[in-house]
């Protein structure tokens, strides 16, 4: 629309060492212009981001790999995200950070979108090969959530969620305290989850 182009205009014209370029890179050209040219926007086309919509929009973002097997991992996002958020208050925790850890339960599994389903389903023991799409679901799910700007603890805590204190973990063998707290809440609250859900290679939970 016009009020969009004129703006565009504008910050062209004022363009210096590349600001706006770099701002168009970076993702923040929509907040730009709301700084400075809010006046010009209608209120409809305003979305206020509360504290409610980013934790309902990333429990929905959890509820996809959920998803991928109903019977199996159901609300397994949910209960990390809880166990973690109780964990972390038990150990009196920022509440800020109770929030984001809140946020990381919901989307430390996102990654697992990319393994494919026939390995998901299996019931008996993993080739290598296999172990090496299940393994880079971390990866993937930090290279999703990297893109979201403010969610550079999250991202961090989401990639030592498989991390283990005596360096047996993966992806990167971290040990003892190269892990950091959040990502240790993140990985017992994950651990739990597993151990009291039905699997597809055991008959029972524990």
């Amino acid at each position: 629309d016009n009020t969009t182009i004129d703006s565009f205009k504008s910050l062209l014209e004022k363009d210096s060492d590349d600001y706006f370029l770099k701002n168009l890179y970076s993702l923040n050209v929509e907040s730009l212009l709301f700084e400075l040219f809010s006046a010009s926007f209608p209120d409809d086309r305003r979305v206020a981001m509360s504290g409610e919509l980013l934790l309902n929009i990333c429990r929905t973002m959890g509820q996809l790999s959920d998803q991928l097997l109903p019977l199996y991992t159901s609300e397994h996002s949910e209960k990390v995200a809880k166990t973690a958020f109780e964990m972390a208050g038990h150990l009196h925790i920022s509440s800020a950070q109770q929030g984001q850890l809140l946020l990381a339960g919901y989307l430390h599994d996102l990654g697992m979108l990319s393994v494919p389903l026939n390995i998901l389903r299996k019931y008996d023991s993993l080739t290598k090969d296999q172990w090496i799409h299940v393994h880079d679901h971390v990866r993937l799910s930090q290279e999703v959530i990297k893109q979201i700007p403010g969610f550079s603890h999250i991202t961090v805590w989401i990639g030592e969620h498989h991390e283990r204190m005596n360096g047996s973990g993966y992806p990167a063998r971290l040990r003892g305290h190269e892990i950091s707290v959040a990502g240790r809440i993140l990985a017992i609250a994950d651990v739990y989850s597993a151990l009291t859900s039905p699997r597809p290679y055991r008959t029972h939970a524990y």
